[in-house]
Protein backbone atom coordinates (compact mmCIF):
# COMPACT_ATOMS: atom_id res chain seq x y z
CA UNK A 1 0.00 0.00 0.00
CA UNK A 2 1.29 3.53 -1.19
CA UNK A 3 2.50 5.80 1.91
CA UNK A 4 0.18 7.80 0.37
CA UNK A 5 -2.94 5.90 1.27
CA UNK A 6 -2.30 4.71 5.11
CA UNK A 7 -4.43 2.28 6.65
CA UNK A 8 -6.36 3.36 9.55
CA UNK A 9 -6.39 1.08 12.58
CA UNK A 10 -9.82 -0.70 13.48
CA UNK A 11 -8.93 -0.61 16.83
CA UNK A 12 -8.58 3.93 16.44
CA UNK A 13 -12.15 4.82 15.55
CA UNK A 14 -15.01 3.86 18.01
CA UNK A 15 -18.68 2.25 17.31
CA UNK A 16 -21.56 4.83 17.25
CA UNK A 17 -23.57 1.49 18.81
CA UNK A 18 -22.23 -1.43 20.40
CA UNK A 19 -21.93 -4.56 17.76
CA UNK A 20 -20.27 -7.60 17.40
CA UNK A 21 -17.07 -7.85 15.72
CA UNK A 22 -13.82 -10.20 15.07
CA UNK A 23 -10.78 -10.24 13.12
CA UNK A 24 -10.76 -12.05 9.79
CA UNK A 25 -6.58 -11.55 9.04
CA UNK A 26 -6.57 -8.32 8.14
CA UNK A 27 -10.01 -7.32 7.79
CA UNK A 28 -13.09 -6.69 10.51
CA UNK A 29 -16.03 -8.82 10.32
CA UNK A 30 -19.43 -6.67 12.01
CA UNK A 31 -22.53 -7.60 12.57
CA UNK A 32 -26.06 -5.75 12.48
CA UNK A 33 -28.68 -5.45 14.83
CA UNK A 34 -32.11 -5.90 13.17
CA UNK A 35 -34.00 -2.53 13.15
CA UNK A 36 -30.85 -0.46 13.07
CA UNK A 37 -30.38 2.37 10.38
CA UNK A 38 -29.61 6.10 9.41
CA UNK A 39 -32.75 8.15 8.06
CA UNK A 40 -34.42 11.56 8.86
CA UNK A 41 -37.77 12.20 8.94
CA UNK A 42 -38.49 12.73 5.26
CA UNK A 43 -41.71 10.73 3.90
CA UNK A 44 -41.49 7.83 6.18
CA UNK A 45 -41.80 10.14 9.12
CA UNK A 46 -39.29 8.37 11.65
CA UNK A 47 -35.83 8.90 12.82
CA UNK A 48 -33.25 5.97 13.01
CA UNK A 49 -30.12 7.10 14.65
CA UNK A 50 -28.64 3.64 15.43
CA UNK A 51 -26.05 2.00 12.39
CA UNK A 52 -23.53 1.01 13.31
CA UNK A 53 -21.17 3.49 12.62
CA UNK A 54 -16.67 3.20 13.59
CA UNK A 55 -15.68 6.67 13.53
CA UNK A 56 -12.65 8.48 13.62
CA UNK A 57 -12.14 12.61 13.40
CA UNK A 58 -11.82 13.12 9.86
CA UNK A 59 -8.57 15.38 8.41
CA UNK A 60 -10.95 17.61 5.47
CA UNK A 61 -7.91 17.47 3.15
CA UNK A 62 -7.66 13.81 3.00
CA UNK A 63 -10.04 11.51 1.02
CA UNK A 64 -11.62 8.71 3.17
CA UNK A 65 -12.47 5.02 1.39
CA UNK A 66 -14.11 1.86 2.56
CA UNK A 67 -13.86 -1.23 0.48
CA UNK A 68 -16.17 -4.10 2.05
CA UNK A 69 -17.45 -7.52 0.36
CA UNK A 70 -21.19 -6.95 -0.68
CA UNK A 71 -21.92 -10.91 -0.39
CA UNK A 72 -23.43 -10.97 2.26
CA UNK A 73 -25.77 -8.12 1.74
CA UNK A 74 -28.94 -10.33 0.67
CA UNK A 75 -32.20 -9.04 2.92
CA UNK A 76 -34.33 -6.13 1.99
CA UNK A 77 -32.75 -3.03 3.11
CA UNK A 78 -28.82 -4.55 4.13
CA UNK A 79 -26.24 -1.65 3.78
CA UNK A 80 -22.61 -1.10 4.42
CA UNK A 81 -20.30 1.49 3.15
CA UNK A 82 -18.83 4.81 4.55
CA UNK A 83 -20.99 7.41 6.98
CA UNK A 84 -19.45 10.85 7.26
CA UNK A 85 -20.93 12.42 10.34
CA UNK A 86 -21.19 16.77 10.75
CA UNK A 87 -23.39 15.90 13.78
CA UNK A 88 -26.60 12.99 15.13
CA UNK A 89 -29.03 15.18 11.99
CA UNK A 90 -26.36 16.12 9.65
CA UNK A 91 -24.52 13.73 8.16
CA UNK A 92 -23.49 11.63 4.90
CA UNK A 93 -23.62 7.77 4.31
CA UNK A 94 -22.48 6.33 0.90
CA UNK A 95 -22.28 1.99 -0.54
CA UNK A 96 -24.50 -0.17 -1.38
CA UNK A 97 -28.15 -1.13 -0.44
CA UNK A 98 -30.59 -4.29 -1.16
CA UNK A 99 -33.58 -2.71 -2.46
CA UNK A 100 -36.09 -4.33 -4.06
CA UNK A 101 -34.22 -7.45 -4.00
CA UNK A 102 -31.20 -5.84 -6.03
CA UNK A 103 -27.63 -4.21 -4.99
CA UNK A 104 -27.92 -0.58 -5.36
CA UNK A 105 -25.30 2.38 -5.37
CA UNK A 106 -26.51 4.44 -3.01
CA UNK A 107 -26.29 7.74 -0.74
CA UNK A 108 -28.19 9.59 1.88
CA UNK A 109 -27.60 12.90 2.82
CA UNK A 110 -29.13 14.37 6.37
CA UNK A 111 -29.45 17.73 6.58
CA UNK A 112 -30.39 19.08 9.73
CA UNK A 113 -33.11 16.58 10.70
CA UNK A 114 -34.15 15.90 7.01
CA UNK A 115 -33.07 13.17 4.72
CA UNK A 116 -32.73 12.63 0.90
CA UNK A 117 -32.17 9.45 -0.71
CA UNK A 118 -30.38 8.73 -3.79
CA UNK A 119 -29.69 5.21 -5.45
CA UNK A 120 -28.92 3.06 -9.07
CA UNK A 121 -29.12 -0.58 -9.34
CA UNK A 122 -26.14 -2.11 -9.52
CA UNK A 123 -26.85 -5.78 -9.97
CA UNK A 124 -23.60 -6.70 -11.58
CA UNK A 125 -21.55 -5.78 -8.03
CA UNK A 126 -23.58 -8.69 -5.96
CA UNK A 127 -21.08 -10.67 -4.42
CA UNK A 128 -17.72 -8.51 -5.53
CA UNK A 129 -16.06 -6.02 -3.36
CA UNK A 130 -17.04 -2.56 -3.69
CA UNK A 131 -14.63 0.52 -2.65
CA UNK A 132 -16.73 3.43 -1.98
CA UNK A 133 -14.30 6.91 -1.63
CA UNK A 134 -15.68 10.61 -0.37
CA UNK A 135 -12.99 13.12 -1.78
CA UNK A 136 -12.71 17.04 -0.54
CA UNK A 137 -12.77 19.58 -3.29
CA UNK A 138 -12.97 22.56 -3.02
CA UNK A 139 -16.25 23.58 -1.27
CA UNK A 140 -17.95 20.01 -1.34
CA UNK A 141 -17.36 16.68 -1.06
CA UNK A 142 -16.89 13.92 -4.27
CA UNK A 143 -18.50 10.56 -3.54
CA UNK A 144 -17.15 7.83 -5.92
CA UNK A 145 -17.34 4.18 -5.84
CA UNK A 146 -16.21 1.16 -8.01
CA UNK A 147 -16.64 -2.85 -7.31
CA UNK A 148 -13.07 -4.42 -7.32
CA UNK A 149 -11.07 -2.91 -9.87
CA UNK A 150 -13.57 -1.80 -12.38
CA UNK A 151 -13.64 2.21 -13.54
CA UNK A 152 -14.70 4.81 -10.98
CA UNK A 153 -18.38 5.89 -10.99
CA UNK A 154 -19.06 9.24 -9.76
CA UNK A 155 -22.09 8.63 -7.60
CA UNK A 156 -23.15 12.33 -6.27
CA UNK A 157 -21.31 15.87 -5.27
CA UNK A 158 -22.83 17.97 -2.00
CA UNK A 159 -21.26 21.03 -0.63
CA UNK A 160 -19.53 21.10 2.80
CA UNK A 161 -17.46 24.07 4.19
CA UNK A 162 -13.75 23.76 4.40
CA UNK A 163 -13.24 23.46 8.38
CA UNK A 164 -16.02 21.48 9.03
CA UNK A 165 -15.65 19.40 11.87
CA UNK A 166 -16.59 15.37 11.28
CA UNK A 167 -16.53 12.51 11.94
CA UNK A 168 -16.40 8.93 9.13
CA UNK A 169 -16.01 5.42 9.04
CA UNK A 170 -17.11 2.03 8.05
CA UNK A 171 -21.17 1.62 8.50
CA UNK A 172 -23.09 -1.04 8.27
CA UNK A 173 -27.00 -1.49 8.72
CA UNK A 174 -29.98 -4.20 8.91
CA UNK A 175 -33.63 -2.35 9.05
CA UNK A 176 -35.53 -5.94 8.41
CA UNK A 177 -33.80 -8.37 9.29
CA UNK A 178 -31.22 -10.13 11.96
CA UNK A 179 -28.01 -12.07 11.05
CA UNK A 180 -25.98 -9.32 9.03
CA UNK A 181 -22.60 -10.13 9.07
CA UNK A 182 -19.91 -7.77 6.64
CA UNK A 183 -16.45 -8.10 6.13
CA UNK A 184 -14.76 -5.00 6.03
CA UNK A 185 -11.36 -5.10 3.85
CA UNK A 186 -9.44 -1.65 4.14
CA UNK A 187 -10.30 1.46 5.77
CA UNK A 188 -7.99 4.14 4.52
CA UNK A 189 -7.04 7.50 4.01
CA UNK A 190 -5.03 8.81 1.00
CA UNK A 191 -4.47 12.06 -1.21
CA UNK A 192 -8.15 13.20 -2.56
CA UNK A 193 -9.32 13.54 -5.86
CA UNK A 194 -8.45 16.84 -7.72
CA UNK A 195 -11.15 17.05 -10.51
CA UNK A 196 -14.50 16.29 -10.45
CA UNK A 197 -14.65 15.03 -14.23
CA UNK A 198 -11.16 13.57 -14.36
CA UNK A 199 -11.07 10.06 -13.22
CA UNK A 200 -8.76 8.92 -10.25
CA UNK A 201 -5.92 7.10 -11.39
CA UNK A 202 -5.51 5.17 -8.63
Amino acid sequence: MSTLSPAISWVSGAWSRPTRTRSDGNALIASAEKGSDLWESTVYGFHHRNAHTLLAPWDDTRAIEVCFDTSTLQGEYDQAGVALVVSETTWLKAGVEISDGVPNVSTVVARDGWSDWAAAPTPEWAGSEVTVRISPLADGLIVRARAGNTCWRTVRVLPLLPGTRADAGPYLAAPTRDGLDVKFLEWISRTPDIALHAAPPF
